[in-house]
């Protein structure tokens, strides 16, 4: 079987243990050729990331196929929703950025944090401002932000840190909530 054909068979739907094993087995021994497979066949690439390794919280597939270096599978991962459920996991989040730590490509993810970032913000500001929201309590929105931040490598915290310093420019700046929840998130990242 190709390369080619591997990554098709395992981006299926349906595709079997045995089909995802020998990507994960083409991966490790075949990394570049893998990786230019995937890039070839981007769609195929996303499938994998999205259907079979973050859906399933399958670590070791997403973080073999990061370590690949294929640029498919880092765009598949810089997808909001895709980076969103990465941060949902400690260890699987620990596992994958590991991966793209040792790729070399921690700053492929630097968009995708900042934006990470806004939207929490962004999310935070419309729940708060929702009718019936009683009792806001942007601490406890900051605390959710705070906790998927630290499962960050250090490099991309400061990235947050950043994006968290830009809002106080931004569309927020004279929301009382939201200024105390920017003011714990920096705490928080700051002690530790």
């Amino acid at each position: 079987m190709t390369l080619e054909q591997i990554v098709a068979a395992g981006a299926s739907e349906s595709a079997t243990s045995e089909q995802l094993a020998a990507v994960l087995h083409a991966a490790r021994g075949a990394a570049r050729e893998l990786a230019a497979a995937l890039d070839a066949q981007p769609d195929l690439a996303a499938d994998l990331v999205y259907q079979h390794a973050l859906d399933t919280k399958t670590p070791d597939l997403l973080a073999a196929l990061v370590g690949t270096g294929s640029d498919a599978v880092l765009d598949a991962l810089c997808a909001p929703s895709a980076f969103h459920v990465l941060l949902d996991d400690e260890g699987f989040a620990a596992t994958v950025l590991s991966a793209v730590e040792r790729s070399g490509k921690v700053d492929r993810l630097r968009p995708i944090v900042h934006e990470h970032v806004a939207r929490a913000f962004a999310a935070a500001d419309t729940q708060m401002s929702a009718p019936g929201y009683e009792d806001p309590d942007p601490e406890l929105l900051a605390t959710f932000l705070v906790t998927r931040v630290r499962r960050l490598p250090q490099a991309l915290r400061t990235e947050a840190e950043a994006a968290v310093r830009e809002l106080a420019d931004g569309p927020w700046q004279d929301s009382g909530r939201i200024a105390v929840m920017r003011a714990h998130v920096l705490g928080a990242m700051q002690a530790k």
